[in-house]
């Protein structure tokens, strides 16, 4: 079967080449032989015995591309380049990034949880405390103390609220420390190094 295929193949490029014009214009004809290359080399050898596409005997022109696929046949996409790795936008940098009160009020006695988020890409900050008047407690980021989750930069406490807080709307300050218990600084262009800090506000009910 494969012997009649080939012939039949061979048979129709010879008859394309007798059957082309003589004319001075340049005519292309395209033909595909597809197989492997056992089956393919006696043709392309027999064109060259009949002095097609040999330079000086012959003015056609014989173009010969091999293309080799994954299997016999078959023809393999080109492969495309590998997208370049977007790189991960760098960390923020420190400082507090949000405070949370819930609730927002409550009674003398009722617990209150403040949680005051934070980034510290290179982990200088070993303590965060909340300041309201004379009144001073610390935040946890253990995952215990009303902290959901431990080293995940947000510190939290549930505090109950101790008898010394008069009913009215009161204003903490979060503040963090290093570990030697100094106050963490940042400078911001154009100033000098401030205390790394923020305020929340909570209100006191009857």
């Amino acid at each position: 079967m494969k012997r009649v295929v080939r012939g039949l193949v061979l048979g129709m490029a010879l008859l394309s080449l007798v059957l082309l014009p003589k004319a001075d214009a340049e005519v292309t004809i395209s033909i595909t032989l597809t197989g492997s290359i056992e089956e393919i080399l006696p043709i392309l050898q027999q064109l060259q015995g009949l002095g097609i596409g040999v330079s000086g005997q012959d003015p056609l022109k014989l173009n010969v591309h091999s293309v080799m696929g994954a299997e016999a046949g078959q023809v393999t996409a080109p492969v495309e380049p590998a997208p370049e790795a977007v790189p991960p936008p760098p960390p923020p940098p420190l400082g507090f990034t949000g405070v949370v009160v819930a609730p927002a009020a409550a009674k003398v006695g009722e617990s209150m949880t403040f949680t005051a988020t934070l980034s510290d890409p290179d982990h200088v900050v070993d303590t965060v405390a909340i300041s309201v008047g004379e009144l001073k407690f610390d935040l946890f980021d253990n995952g215990a103390n009303g902290d959901v989750t431990a080293m995940d930069g947000t510190w939290s406490r549930a505090y109950e609220l101790p008898a010394t807080l008069t009913p009215g709307t009161h204003t903490g300050v979060i503040q963090a420390y290093d570990v030697n218990g100094e106050p963490v600084t940042v400078k911001e262009e154009g100033k000098e190094p401030a205390p790394l800090s923020t305020e929340l506000s909570f209100t006191v009910t009857e």
